[in-house]
């Protein structure tokens, strides 16, 4: 049955990719965005752990980042923080993000990247390090000129598993397109 289901998923994409052949370009549904501009944002949210001895609360996480355009994409580096309920959590982010527009209505994003986090658990008095993997996709809406608002949902894997749900505020520049896109 797990066999079935695994070569469905991977044949799914292929037929969508013959079928979006015939339509016609000028009526995309989905636009992939090419990056073009620098971004400058700071998040707020929660860190949902699964998996780590000692880290099983939901902790208020907070986070800065910085992009820059690429030709395959916008290159994220990322920081965020949780410190409560005795315990420390520290991450940094290394990241692909790849933008995209549905019917010029929806702007939104995927994710794929690695982090190193630094924790310390419940009653610990010394901290330790991993590291692992992510993914993630996003929104974004345009709040005035360069400002902008996003929503992240990132799944982690290492130490455990973690998701992560933050929204913030973005300031991009570096582009005649900075306004509008």
């Amino acid at each position: 049955m797990r066999f079935i289901l695994l070569n469905i998923l991977m044949l799914t994409p292929l037929f969508f990719a013959n079928a979006q052949e015939e339509i016609d370009n000028s009526d995309e549904i989905v636009s992939y965005l090419s990056a073009s501009q620098y971004e400058l944002g700071a998040q707020m949210g929660s860190l949902i752990p699964a998996g780590i001895s000692g880290v099983r609360d939901n902790y208020p996480l907070i986070a800065t980042w910085f992009s820059h355009p690429t030709h395959y994409g916008d290159i994220e580096y990322n920081f965020s923080a949780a410190q409560a309920k005795g315990v420390t959590w520290q991450e940094g982010d290394l990241t692909l993000r790849v933008s995209f527009n549905i019917y010029d209505f929806f702007s939104g994003y995927f994710s794929l990247g690695g982090h190193g986090v630094r924790y310390q658990k419940v009653d610990a008095s010394d901290f330790q390090t991993s590291f692992g993997s992510h993914f993630g996709f996003g929104n974004y809406i345009q709040l005035a000129g360069p400002y902008w608002s996003r929503v992240d949902f990132k799944f982690g894997f290492g130490p455990g598993n973690t998701l992560a749900i933050t929204a913030g505020l973005i300031y991009r520049w570096g582009s005649e397109g900075s306004d509008s896109q």
